[in-house]
């Protein structure tokens, strides 16, 4: 179930990752297979999301509640305000972000996709968490992500560096923490439930005549 809940996560990390590529990218020889990695990811979760997380529920508990609500909720208030902020600079201002400016190009499709389904996700996985209802099934698969996306972030700030632009390596090292401790979280939950499997199957097996 862990490794199905896993393939979740994988799953929104494409879609994220192919729809900033299939509609900010200037048109390559590569569109048509961003396009189709997109669709297919997209598709994938739609039909096959729902059932997995509903059978969430014994990795789910496995969690350390607190900690883990915790990072979510923080993942989503941190970047939330972080965006919103870049958007009144904007908005108040009239001059892009500079990474826009590098990028050439006035949107960023990052902030329609954190702010509209992402990082609203996270903070519902992690309320979730904290009062115990039904969106706690949420949870795992966003840990998951959390690396996952920060990985990538880590990566290209990592080119950069290499390019000499050194300006966000504190924001990789951030990023990187993040990733690690919400790693470590979900290594909690997979790990637990072979761990209880196997304490259940040991408490009801019967006990030997000779004894």
């Amino acid at each position: 179930m862990a490794g199905r809940i896993a393939v979740l996560a994988g799953l929104l990390y494409l879609v994220y990752n192919y729809a900033i590529f299939a509609f900010s990218v200037a048109m390559n020889p590569l569109t048509a297979v961003h396009i189709g990695i997109f669709g297919l990811s997209l598709w994938s979760l739609v039909l096959g999301g729902r059932s997995a997380v509903e059978g969430a529920g014994s990795v789910t508990e496995r969690l350390n509640r607190r900690t883990a609500g915790g990072l979510l909720i923080g993942v989503g208030t941190m970047f939330g305000l972080l965006w919103l902020g870049q958007i009144a600079t904007v908005a108040t201002t009239g001059v892009l972000p500079p990474d826009l400016i590098k990028a050439d190009i006035s949107t960023n499709p990052v902030y329609a996709l954190d702010l509209a389904f992402f990082l609203p996700l996270c903070a519902i996985a992690g309320i979730g968490l904290l009062r115990r209802t039904s969106a706690a099934a949420l949870a795992f698969p966003m840990l998951v992500w959390v690396p996952l996306m920060g990985a990538g972030v880590v990566g290209g700030i990592v080119l950069m560096a290499g390019a000499g632009d050194l300006t966000a390596v504190p924001v990789a090292v951030a990023i990187s923490i993040l990733g690690v401790v919400s790693s470590m979280l979900a290594a909690v939950a997979i790990v637990g439930p072979r761990s209880a499997t196997r304490r259940t199957r040991t408490a009801t097996l019967p006990a030997h005549p000779g004894r």
